[in-house]
């Protein structure tokens, strides 16, 4: 089943907005933990394509389960300036270093094996095909996958791209080894692992795109889906048992319970906050997410923003609990954040929740730390007087979603 898209009522408020909805008789979940995420550069440069000067940080996170998210202790992990290297995906190894893909073809496609306690490099791999963006770890955790860029005479292009594999643990003189995509989709942005299947997304972060499965073996891109609304980053969500999916201004939810049929189940179109001070052209637009597993989402927005969003009562992304845009880096160029529940979460969190990445896991290498309460803007609730419009929107999503569950649609 199928539903038609809705926006979720906002109040826009100095650059970021708040949804706070009624009580809908579960009570929602409290969360917090810490956000390992990636800046791809650290000054705007107009036509210079993947330049370096990336980032890897981390911020703690706190939400007390009605209205208020705060980030606090904002520690720089690595500058990869001296690297040259741009900061995109971001994944734990199983021995807790950051794997971190260092962009495109002027980084050399390189990752980056990351020590976050101390900001060391520890090791660096190639993917072998000119560029490493987004990351994802194979489930068994013995092997991980870069997406590389499009790219052209002149300049690059980002994603979608080819796709890299690489064994874990590192081994000695081990690059990526590119596989060659064949099918429906030969250029992919993002992959997903759902029991026994693989899923992929193709799309550059300017419009919907599509959403298919992929054998990593083969190479073979079969198509399932198309003018899927988010189509840029992806994750599996635990919570659910979907795909949960962000790009552009939407977030969509994908059901693969009949994997040869998945079925937009949710989607939820936002307005996102603008930067004016912002001179990227991409600017408003999710990058990555990430998800704790309990009912939590946390997405990156170019522009320096994180959207976050509370469905821990609901399960469906489009009748959240609460959701709210909070300034992180005024700077922008937010990309990356490491999964929180999963493959590519910190060890020993990896049913995610509320620990979220948990231990202080990071040094700031002899870095900035941005002090306890940079990028913690005060989260205005709506009035009162809002609720009852907005609990029948979440009570209709309950609806729709039990309905679903129960139907076996």
């Amino acid at each position: 089943m199928s539903r038609n898209r809705r926006s979720i009522a906002s109040a826009i408020v100095a650059g970021f907005f708040t949804v706070t909805l009624a009580p809908l008789g579960a009570s929602a979940q409290e969360a917090q933990g810490t956000l390992f995420y990636t800046r791809f550069q650290i000054e705007n440069v107009p036509n210079e394509g993947t330049i370096g000067n990336g980032e890897v940080k981390k911020v703690d996170f706190s939400y007390d389960g009605v209205n208020t998210v705060t980030f606090t202790n904002k520690v720089l992990i690595k500058d990869l300036g001296a690297q040259q290297s741009s900061a995109d995906g971001i994944v734990f190894a199983p021995d807790g270093d950051l794997l971190v893909a260092a962009g495109g073809q002027s980084s050399g496609g390189r990752v980056h094996k990351i020590d976050p306690s101390t900001g060391a490099i520890v090791e660096t791999r190639s993917s072998g095909t000119g560029g490493a963006f987004h990351l994802a770890i194979d489930p068994s955790q013995t092997r991980f996958f870069s997406i590389g860029e499009t790219s052209n005479a002149s300049n690059s292009q980002g994603v979608p791209g080819p796709l890299s594999s690489f064994p874990l643990p590192f081994q000695t003189g081990v690059h990526g080894t590119p596989k060659t995509l064949t099918g429906d989709d030969p250029k992919i942005t993002s992959i997903a692992f759902v029991g026994d299947n693989v899923f992929y997304t193709s799309n550059f972060n300017a419009g919907p795109g599509s959403f298919g499965r992929i054998d990593l073996d083969t190479g073979v891109t079969n198509r399932l889906l198309s003018n899927v609304p988010a189509a840029h980053a992806m994750v599996f969500d635990p919570f659910t048992g979907d795909l949960l999916l962000s790009g552009v201004d939407h977030v969509t939810q994908i059901n693969v319970d009949d994997p040869n049929n998945p079925s937009i189940v949710g989607d939820l179109d936002l307005t996102i906050p603008t930067d004016s001070g912002f001179l990227g052209d991409v600017d408003d637009k999710f990058d990555q997410l990430a998800v704790d597993g309990q009912g939590h989402l946390f997405a990156m927005v170019q522009n320096g923003n994180v959207f976050f969003l509370d469905y821990s009562t609901s399960g469906d992304v489009d009748a959240g609990d609460f959701s709210s845009f909070l300034l992180l880096e005024e700077g922008g160029y937010l990309s990356g954040v490491a999964p929180l529940a999963g493959p590519g979460s910190l060890p020993g969190t990896n049913g995610g929740g509320n620990d979220g990445g948990g231990n202080d896991g990071g040094g700031d290498d002899g870095g900035e730390t941005d002090g306890g309460s940079n990028g913690e803007p005060p989260v205005i609730p709506l009035p009162v007087a809002a609720w009852p419009a907005l609990s029948l929107l979440g009570a209709i999503g309950i609806a729709k979603k039990l309905g679903r569950r129960r139907s076996g649609n």
